[in-house]
């Protein structure tokens, strides 16, 4: 499966490259410039396409609920990751590890649900790391610090999300 999700996101990211060089021959810059309305409509239509595939393995490999939703996870996460690493491959871009954040989380949640780190290790998901700087990642953090930090919303979202992998945890043991 990770084959197929790796693949999937040179596809994607592939279709970023035609865009930018469609939208943005002299490179990306802000503000960004308005995309043709049926663009838009065949972008979303991407998008949702995008998310049956990333769906579609789980679907097919088990009945369990739980099961599919770690598919999901483990495959979203191995696409994002590659995504990116295609990016890096093709634009030279991104120039830091935090987008990887999220990929990686949800590498974990996956692989957690369905073999802990084995799937992970089998899939050599972790190499990709090896493209970022973590002091451009750092740098690129800094300039995005927020003026003022929702603490409320953020315990919120990290107690339901500790809570839902520790339902989870109880329910396989």
């Amino acid at each position: 499966m990770a084959v197929f999700f790796i693949a999937m996101a040179f596809l994607e990211s592939a279709v970023v490259v035609y865009l930018r060089a469609l939208y943005y021959p002299e490179g990306f810059a802000f503000p960004l410039v308005p995309m043709d309305g049926k663009l838009v409509g065949t972008e979303v239509g991407r998008e949702f396409a995008t998310l049956v595939m990333l769906m579609a393995p789980g679907l097919l490999v088990t009945r369990s609920l739980l099961e599919r939703f770690a598919w999901f996870c483990f495959g979203f996460g191995v696409w994002d990751l590659f995504y990116y690493v295609w990016l890096k491959v093709l634009l030279d871009w991104p120039a830091s590890l935090a987008c990887l954040l999220c990929s990686g989380a949800l590498l974990m949640i996956g692989s957690f649900v369905l073999e802990p780190w084995q799937v992970m290790l089998d899939t050599g998901t972790p190499a990709p790391f090896a493209f970022f700087d973590p002091q451009q990642a750092l740098a690129v953090l800094e300039q995005y610090r927020p003026q003022v930090f929702p603490l409320e919303l953020f315990l919120v979202g990290a107690g339901l999300s500790a809570s839902g992998l520790l339902w989870t945890a109880v329910r396989m043991h």
